[in-house]
């Protein structure tokens, strides 16, 4: 065996230990489509693993936000919640408030301040929230 041969049987030997297989994965016969393996052809290590097609996420009932899809080939399912939440103004801290258009669910946003100008008070420029009172200020830069 050559050196380069040697180097050759190393690497691939390393590659597999890693985790690195090479080989195509293909459909197992009497499985459904989603259901894979190979057999490694460096290694003769016999592989397998799952990969799921789903379809769009819909929601399983009215005012209800739980999602469900199901794989095209078998039926495995992923579900989760997706809020639709839509701004119902803020309160008198400026914390927006949101309710949710399916379920109804209430929880705090950010802030929305509503803020005045910027005016000028001596080496810095301030404003205030017209609804809540808090302040900012920054300097102002000089060249």
């Amino acid at each position: 065996m050559s050196f380069f041969d040697s180097v050759k049987k190393f690497a691939k030997a390393a590659k597999c230990k890693t985790g690195w297989h090479d080989g195509d994965y293909t459909t197992i016969e009497g499985k459904p489509e989603c259901h894979l393996a190979k057999t490694c052809p460096d290694c003769d290590e016999y592989l397998t693993k799952i990969n799921h097609k789903y379809n769009q996420w819909d929601y399983v009932k009215a005012f209800d936000c739980t999602q469900v899809r199901a794989c095209i080939h078998c039926d495995s399912e992923d579900q989760r919640i997706k809020h639709s939440h839509v701004s119902k103004g803020t309160n008198a801290q400026c914390v927006e408030l949101l309710e949710c258009k399916r379920c109804k669910e209430n929880k705090k946003g950010s802030k929305k301040h509503l803020w005045d100008s910027w005016t000028r008070e001596g080496d810095k420029m301030v404003r205030g929230c017209q609804k809540c009172g808090t302040g900012e200020t920054k300097a102002i830069k000089t060249n």
